[in-house]
């Protein structure tokens, strides 16, 4: 089974329907979860209801880790390592983390896929073989913040990149 999940604020949840329904034309799954901020909760669920999609789990943020949290480490992190900080790039930062944080608690013996959420399935992918995950990787996509970020933590330039930050992956355990 998959568990597919997505990291949504309000602002950005007009395709959570069309999503969800994509999801279940084209996989046999276990769950989709959706990782809001713990003060949308309301309206989430208000949402999730008027558009008769009510099997979404909405999971809070701060379930894994807050913003302020958040922050705070990667202020600390960034002065330790000398890294610019940027205040513009916080919250995607902030998004990466949560999705990381999801595949820890949830990959035990688990098939995982996060997917944008506005990333509607037009047919199926094959996300798994032989019990791993299968990595996709794009040719015109390329987030080049996520670049140096994993250049600082590694410590180590790269010549050639590919950048697998595209609007799905998958992760065993």
């Amino acid at each position: 089974m998959i568990f597919f999940f997505s990291v949504c604020k309000f602002e950005k949840a007009l395709y959570t329907p069309l999503v969800y329904k994509s999801i279940l034309k084209f996989y046999n799954f276990s769950s989709y979860s959706l990782i809001i901020p713990d003060d949308e909760m309301t309206i989430f669920r208000r949402f999730i209801l008027e558009n008769n999609v009510n099997k979404i789990i909405l999971i809070p943020e701060s379930q894994f880790i807050s913003f302020e949290e958040f922050k705070n480490v990667y202020e600390n992190f960034a002065s330790k390592l000398k890294i610019e900080k940027s205040k513009t790039n916080l919250g995607w930062y902030y998004q990466q983390i949560l999705k990381l944080a999801y595949c820890i608690e949830y990959s035990k013996n688990a098939n995982i896929v996060m997917v944008d959420a506005d990333t509607i399935f037009l047919k199926k992918v094959n996300y798994f073989a032989n019990g791993k995950s299968i990595v996709y990787s794009s040719n015109y996509e390329r987030n080049i913040y996520y670049k140096y970020l994993c250049e600082d933590i590694f410590q180590k330039k790269l010549k050639k990149w590919k950048s697998s930050t595209i609007q799905t992956f998958a992760i065993t355990d």
